[in-house]
């Protein structure tokens, strides 16, 4: 089975005509799918009647040839269209075959892509709107990039007309709704089978009684029984934290959020794995399911209207995405075990503010809140300082990097070559690094909480193991249409005494290099949110500021824009993933020499995680000081843990410096795992 994109007009009896033709056309392939049809003036004749135009997703078994001459020439025929009339003031029927998947084709009856699909509005627009992230086979643009050349003419003669239902009702075997990215019905149709209205939320209003994040997920959410039994091996619970324990930053330490494991509808969890090359269309069609809610919904009104998650999905976006995103080489293999993407939605949550200290439960049942409220209470009952993993130096773990240094240095002169190419202005290159640990994927979280306290931290129980996250970068966060990324790009080692930390950062901000990789790097992130916000409303809010954590400091900058009305959350995802400080610049060439020099796929180290609000709104981190964890064998009481570090890497980068500077971002992470960073460590060669 093929899919192809049919374009329909009509200016003759149009709606009437428009339904006919539809109704055939689906007695002989599957519509999956139709766009909003618009009205637009007649181009050959000023005076005739305006048309009726749009565009339909179908999978067929025929050819494209076949389906051209076998189906869409007949269903004209018997509606009366003449060939040859095109220039006359009245059209019944228009039928073309624009694209059929990533055929290219030169006939003297078809030419696949259709070249009225860069000449036209009335063609783009539609694709634009119901195929968005199909790539055109040939100028290797996606149809929202083709559509959106049109905008400006498409706001003075473009005006949708209200015939959708009428065509959608009359196709008794297609989606009765007109999903807005339909491409994922075919690709991702296991997963639109449960697609179903969020259910509305029970909420409850509690004092949160100066309990971290961490607590609120302990007394909620937290499975002891998979965290501290290793040998159990049962499937672990699935369950999320996304914490800010920071204190020194308001803005950024605002919220918390945890939830539990997935609602159930009709015995399906509500937990999807889209694989590689449909995943930004399945977020499309998770997002459109529910731009319709229930007012009895969007009616909360005891929930403020700031308050970040309100319902939706958490889950994260592998570094691998970029594959569905650019064109890429592949030519590592990933030995994780982590899918690319992971996204479900919650059965139960709860929303911790820390600046007003309160606690909001959501549940789909009253019950579920009153069981929620009573293990909360306990909590605070009981609450005393978690036990971390203590008396680091008996148990002896082996730590193994992926690169020896002289690899990792003949990466770093290998990519100063393409520097001093000309390919690149700089490179981000990272060192995997695994370790055996005892000790259960939480108290490692609640470690490296301890030490490393960081703004985007995140905790993961997962079928596959546990995500371990201190990140201290912001991707990107969508508030309503206001965009958000925090690019981080220079570090230091932290000073032994308050002065010797002040002089540090000071030669930090001062040093001519790291302030002209930094400015670059914003640069990249105003380019990147600018190809999708509006004109004029990127601005760069905060630049060149010093943010300190537990081992290190960083340069950080805060860059801000409006989005544009014609995209939406995943639009932004795709203009900004993966972020460019953890790649480099320009992003997609370093990408490519990032997938030469590296030894193995990044997998989840790099990507993101958070969260997609059914509101449209958005907040994303970089998956940096992350950790990876799943349980061994059952004949063993270990689990294993995996580690990515990088740094960026310049014209005058000193390798050696660049390798000390990747052991030193790793420091955190191997305290919490009872290692001592040595620099003698065993080297996987």
């Amino acid at each position: 089975m093929f899919l192809a994109l049919i374009t329909f007009g009509s200016n003759y009896e149009a709606k009437s005509n428009l339904v006919k033709a539809l109704k055939a056309l689906n007695q002989q392939v599957q519509i999956l799918a139709v766009s909003p049809v618009y009205e637009n003036p007649a181009i050959c004749k000023t005076t005739a009647t305006p048309y009726l135009n749009g565009a339909c997703l179908v999978k067929t078994s025929l050819q494209a040839l076949e389906l051209h001459e076998q189906v869409l020439r007949p269903i004209e025929d018997s509606l009366g269209r003449i060939r040859g009339d095109e220039g006359k003031v009245k059209c019944s029927i228009d039928l073309d075959l624009v694209l059929y998947e990533k055929q290219v084709l030169s006939t003297p009856n078809l030419q696949l892509p259709a070249p009225d699909i860069l000449q036209y509005a009335y063609v783009a627009v539609p694709l634009g709107f119901l195929v968005p992230d199909w790539i055109h086979p040939i100028t290797k643009q996606t149809m929202a990039e083709i559509a959106n050349r049109f905008s400006q003419q498409k706001a003075t003669f473009y005006h949708q007309v209200e015939v959708n239902e009428a065509i959608g009702a009359s196709l008794r075997d297609a989606p009765r709704t007109l999903l807005r990215f339909a491409i994922a019905a075919e690709l991702s149709a296991h997963t639109l089978s449960t697609m179903k209205p969020i259910q509305p939320w029970h909420w409850r209003k509690l004092p949160l009684f100066k309990l971290n994040g961490a607590q609120v997920f302990e007394a909620l959410f937290l499975n002891f029984r998979d965290v501290e039994t290793l040998q159990g091996r049962s499937p672990q619970r699935i369950a999320t934290l996304l914490e800010s324990p920071v204190t020194h930053s308001t803005h950024l330490a605002r919220y918390s959020i945890c939830a539990g494991s997935p609602r159930l509808i009709e015995g399906q969890q509500r937990l999807w794995t889209p694989p590689l090359g449909d995943i930004l269309c399945f977020l499309r069609c998770l997002l459109n399911s529910h731009q319709d809610e229930d007012a009895s919904m969007k009616a909360q009104s005891i929930v403020p209207s700031e308050l970040p998650f309100t319902g939706g999905w958490l889950g994260w976006l592998g570094y691998d995405l970029a594959w569905e995103i650019e064109q890429l080489p592949q030519h590592k293999v990933d030995p994780l075990p982590f899918p690319i993407a992971y996204w479900y939605e919650p059965e139960s949550f709860a929303v911790a503010d820390h600046q007003q200290q309160i606690l909001w439960l959501a549940a789909t049942d009253l019950a579920q809140l009153d069981l929620m409220q009573s293990q909360l209470e306990q909590a605070v009952k009981q609450r005393e300082t978690q036990n971390l993993p203590q008396d680091v130096k008996t148990t002896p773990v082996t730590c193994i990097f992926q690169m020896s240094q002289e690899d990792y240095i003949a990466a770093v002169q290998q990519a100063k070559k393409y520097i001093q190419a000309g390919d690149i202005f700089q490179a981000n290159l990272s060192l995997r690094f695994e370790a055996h640990t005892p000790f259960d994927s939480w108290s490692i979280y609640r470690a490296l909480q301890q030490i490393n306290p960081s703004p985007f931290a995140s905790y993961w129980q997962t079928p596959w193991g546990a995500i371990i996250s201190c990140s201290p970068e912001r991707l990107v966060q969508l508030s309503g249409r206001q965009v958000e990324t925090r690019p981080i790009a220079g570090t230091r080692s932290r000073g032994a005494t308050p002065t010797a930390d002040e002089q540090l950062a000071q030669e930090l901000i001062s040093n001519t290099k790291e302030r002209a990789e930094h400015i670059m790097l914003v640069d990249l992130e105003r380019n990147d949110i600018g190809r999708v916000c509006e004109w004029g409303s990127v601005k760069v809010d905060e630049l060149l500021t010093i943010e300190r954590y537990s081992h290190v400091m960083h340069l950080v900058s805060n860059v801000i824009g409006t989005l544009h009305p014609n995209y939406d959350a995943v639009d932004l995802i795709r203009g900004v993933f993966p972020g460019g400080t953890i790649t480099g610049c320009p992003k997609v060439r370093c990408m490519e020499i990032i997938e030469e020099l590296e030894p193995v796929k990044r997998n989840l180290f790099y990507g993101s995680c958070g969260y997609l609000d059914w509101r449209g709104n958005l907040d994303l981190n970089i998956l940096i000081r992350t950790l990876l964890y799943t349980n061994m064998s059952d004949s063993t009481s270990e689990a294993i843990v995996w580690g990515q570090v990088g740094a960026g890497i310049v014209a005058d980068s000193d390798p050696q410096k660049e390798w000390y500077e990747s052991l030193q971002k790793a420091q955190a992470q191997l305290n919490a795992l009872n290692l001592a960073l040595d620099i003698s460590a065993k080297y996987r060669q």
